[in-house]
This record gives C-alpha cells, structure tokens and sequence, in this order.
C-alpha cells in the first residue's frame, strides 16, 4: 500500500491532465481549420480583387467586356504562383465563361451553383465547397458600378487538407509531450509531497509488528497447559461430588419404598 500511495496519484493527474490536454488540442484543431480557412479564402479574394481591379480600369476605358487584351495571360500567371490554386475563371452574368487560366474552358458554362452563390451573396466575397475543390469569388462591376461578371478560384482541398493534417500531428506532439512532461513532474511532486504521510504509516506498521511480537512473546505455553489442568480437576471434582451425592441419597430412596410397601 505504501508503494501503491504515490502510483495512484500519478495515475489521477496523468488521467485528469490527459482529458484536459486532448481536449484542449482537438479545440486547436478546429480553430486552426476554421483560422486557416478563413486566411486562405480572404488570401485568395485579394489575387481576386486586385485581378477585378484591372479588368474594371479596362472597362472603364471603354472596352467590351468579352475582348479584355491580357487578362487569360493574367489568370494563368496567378494560378502559377500558387500550387494549390486549380483554376480562375470570369464569367458573365449569363454564366458563360470570359476568361480562363484554362483556355479549354473558355464558353463553357459555369454550374448553376456558383450563378446562385453569386447572385443571392450579400457580400463582396461569395464562396462555395464542391467535393475536390474551395471556390471563392468577387463580382466584377463597370464603370456605372453595374454587376457585369464574376471571377471566381477553385483551390484545391487536397492540399488544404494537408496543410491541416500537417498541424494536426504538431499539435498531438506538443499535447503528448505536455502530457508526458507534466507527467513526470507530478510523478515526482506527488513523491515529495507524500514523504511525510508514508513515513507516518510506516511507522504505525512498524509499531502494529512490534506489539503483535510483544502479544507472540508474552504468550506462556505452561501457564496455558496449567489452566487447562485446572479447568478439568475442577470438573473431575464436580462429577465425583455429584457421584457421591447421588450414593448418599439411595439408602434414604429404599427405606421410603419399604415403608410405604408396609402400609
């Protein structure tokens, strides 16, 4: 039990810190997904906005919206700069696509879902999750300040996912080694602190042996076997009084019968 004393707190407090520092890590997780997130979409609506910029300076000096000199050059030195960056695409208020950093693309039709995140988007900023993809995107307006298009970017999830399985594992090293850590120095405190209340037990335990040895000691065999000597001469003595009584008493019984035969 003594052993057994610092083994149990150290298991509480490896317990207790454990929840405590799992719990506190899988909040990083979440907060860091949601803070990275956040950072990569206004990142990317910033390539946008400053690519809607130059278009809108473009229209502003006149030129068709659909005949703009540069802007597939511009989209695909973007898309460059960025590994995790699939695509940038303008398209119009119709949803047929402009300009592309992908010239296959160009006349294609954009799906129905990104026409409606950017038509019922109260923000500068709209966005959409497809299933390999991030979509972000900022509206185009002429020089009257009217809706003319869209440019939207598709980055990819893989990589974004990466990025958060990367900080995912730095996360449960640092909450293991915290754990391991704190561990050890509450392994070590909780030794040091229970010093005083082992030392007490002990000797208690040493005071409960020595008084079982004095009892084991002043235990006397022959004074054991004298009583019990004792005990059966005194019930020897009983029986034979009661033998002789008994004798006494039948010489008395046969005389009454007599007597009462005479009569």
């Amino acid at each position: 039990m003594l052993l057994n004393l610092p083994a149990r707190v150290s298991v509480n407090i490896f317990l207790i810190l454990t929840l405590a520092v799992s719990l506190t890590g899988l909040m990083n997780h979440y907060k860091y997904r949601k803070y990275l997130s956040d950072l990569t979409r206004d990142r990317h609506a910033l390539v946008l906005q400053d690519i809607g910029h130059s278009i809108e300076a473009s229209l502003a000096l006149g030129l068709a919206v659909d005949s703009l000199p540069g802007v597939n050059t511009a989209l695909q030195a973007r898309t460059l700069r960025d590994p995790g960056v699939l695509s940038i695409e303008m398209f119009d208020d119709q949803g047929t696509v402009l300009y592309s950093s992908d010239e296959s693309l160009r006349g294609d039709l954009v799906s129905k879902e990104w026409a409606v995140a950017w038509e019922v988007a109260d923000q500068p900023v709209w966005t959409r999750i497809e299933h390999d993809a991030y979509v972000v995107g900022v509206q185009v307006n002429d020089v009257l300040g009217r809706a003319v298009g869209a440019l939207a970017l598709r980055y990819s999830r893989t990589a974004f996912d990466r990025e958060v399985r990367a900080m995912a594992v730095r996360i449960a090293g640092l909450c293991a080694a915290t754990v391991v850590l704190v561990a050890l120095t509450g392994t070590v405190l909780a030794v040091i602190l229970t010093r005083r209340l082992r030392h007490r037990l002990e000797r208690m335990r040493v005071t409960l042996e020595h008084a079982e040895n004095e009892q084991q000691i002043d235990f006397d065999p022959a004074a054991a076997d004298l009583a019990r000597t004792a005990d059966e001469a005194c019930e020897a003595v009983a029986r034979a009084t009661r033998e002789i009584r008994q004798i006494e008493a039948e010489p008395f019984l046969s005389r009454g019968i007599t007597r009462n035969g005479n009569e």
